[in-house]
């Protein structure tokens, strides 16, 4: 059966209707140029013919899911409203970006303060006052003066790290080493990947309590306290709280209290989490790289993934 585009040239899925088109046209020539070849001399067909012919079956096959795929969208009101909201989407991801780039320049500032300014490694590397400024620990302080502002923009960062590792989850599955495990399908994960990805993100949340730690030291540790003390000419001025100011005068908070217990007890752990965290933002700018010099595919070519379009797990026992 052949399916028609949509008549309106504007609609996002006519460009793909047209190259699935093409591409089926190539696959069937070739399919028949193979069969052609050995009808005519009624040969017995070469296994690397063979091959080859069920190669071109088997893309046939992807091609038809693909197009019984964008017949059901084409008709989706829902998706057509949403092709409407692609600047609102633009928008959005030109925030989510200077927001990542402003949690990697925090965590490169804190790693650069710890650098020069911590207690050593002997002490986990942990900073006693914070010396560089800190762009997202600045305005979670100022924030806190307006309840319940630093909540919102804390619970914020926080939701862009889980939504960041769900994404790649749903992008690249689960592997192990150079493995890779399960794939994240809609509608055909098997059960062990779908546990297996809530254990990744058990483990995301609970690592995300030492990345926050070192995101944002000063408001994770003392907030917007203050305490009265002398400055470099002898007058009383208020000053930001830290480990430096009198006994009693500032409250740690029980989060930070736990870690710089644990720091200063297992020393060996933070000394692997410092370094753990360069590693970290090395990755994360070889990542950037290579997600911009990579080759572009729209919102819908990625919807329709080879993977997405592979027989489930159920399909396979009942064939």
């Amino acid at each position: 059966m052949i399916r028609r585009p949509p008549r309106s040239t504007l609609f996002p899925y006519t460009t793909l209707f047209r190259s699935l088109r093409d591409k089926r046209a190539v696959l069937e020539r070739r399919a028949v140029e193979i069969r052609d070849r050995y009808s005519e001399s009624n040969r017995k067909m070469s296994s690397r013919d063979q091959t080859r012919l069920f190669e071109i079956e088997e893309e046939l096959r992807l091609v038809d899911r693909r197009e019984r795929f964008l017949d059901v969208a084409s008709g989706n009101v829902f998706l057509k409203c949403l092709s409407m909201l692609r600047p609102f989407e633009m928008a959005l991801g030109v925030a989510l970006c200077m927001l990542g780039f402003l949690v990697f320049l925090s965590l490169l500032l804190t790693n650069i303060d710890k650098a020069m300014n911590s207690l050593g490694m002997k002490m986990g590397y942990q900073l006693a006052t914070r010396k560089l400024p800190n762009p997202i620990d600045i305005v979670l302080v100022y924030a806190e003066v307006i309840f319940p502002m630093d909540y919102v923009l804390f619970f914020g960062i926080a939701l862009f790290f889980v939504l960041c590792v769900m994404s790649t989850l749903r992008r690249t599955g689960i592997w192990f080493l150079w493995i890779r495990m399960y794939r994240i399908r809609p509608k055909r994960t098997r059960p062990q990947g779908l546990l297996m990805m809530v254990m990744t993100l058990m483990l995301v949340i609970l690592a995300l309590n030492v990345l926050l730690y070192s995101l944002t030291p000063q408001y994770v540790t003392f907030g917007n306290q203050q305490y009265w003390g002398n400055s470099t000419n002898g007058v009383l001025t208020l000053m930001p709280c830290s480990t430096e100011a009198p006994l009693g005068e500032c409250i740690l908070s029980q989060n930070s209290l736990l870690l710089n217990r644990f720091c200063y007890k297992a020393w060996i752990f933070g000394a692997i989490y410092y370094w753990a965290s360069w590693a970290f933002l090395l990755v994360s700018l070889l990542g950037f790289c290579v997600s911009t010099l990579k080759k572009r595919s729209s919102m819908l070519e990625d919807s329709m993934n080879r993977d997405d379009f592979d027989e489930s797990d159920e399909e396979l026992l009942r064939i």
